[in-house]
């Protein structure tokens, strides 16, 4: 009877386990390089292109909902190789109220 009792707990929590261990990615990232016409010398732009589930939603950089979600962050290592020169601009992006 203390067997039967035993595995069925471990399996109750086995069970709840991987329920609570599955890590949803709802976006995916692209990245690629473009060098416009405006750019000068060897300059280039960097491109990431988000790929979003339905349903779910990024929030743009520069609004600080506090308390609340987190805004997007892109952070570059420092390096002797490249300068960042500019910012990030967000593009083709829409607004969303979530109630």
């Amino acid at each position: 009877m203390l067997k039967k009792l035993f595995f069925s707990i471990f399996l109750l929590f086995s069970v709840q386990l991987q329920t609570f261990s599955q890590i949803e990615k709802p976006v995916t990232w692209a990245f690629s390089t473009s060098k416009s016409t405006a750019n000068v010398g060897d300059q280039i732009d960097l491109v990431f292109k988000a790929n979003i589930k339905s349903g779910w939603h990024l929030y743009s950089m520069g609004y600080d909902l506090d308390p609340g979600p987190k805004p997007s962050e892109f952070k570059f290592n420092k390096s002797e190789d490249y300068e960042l020169v500019g910012s990030i601009k967000p593009i083709g992006d829409t607004k969303h109220h979530d109630d």
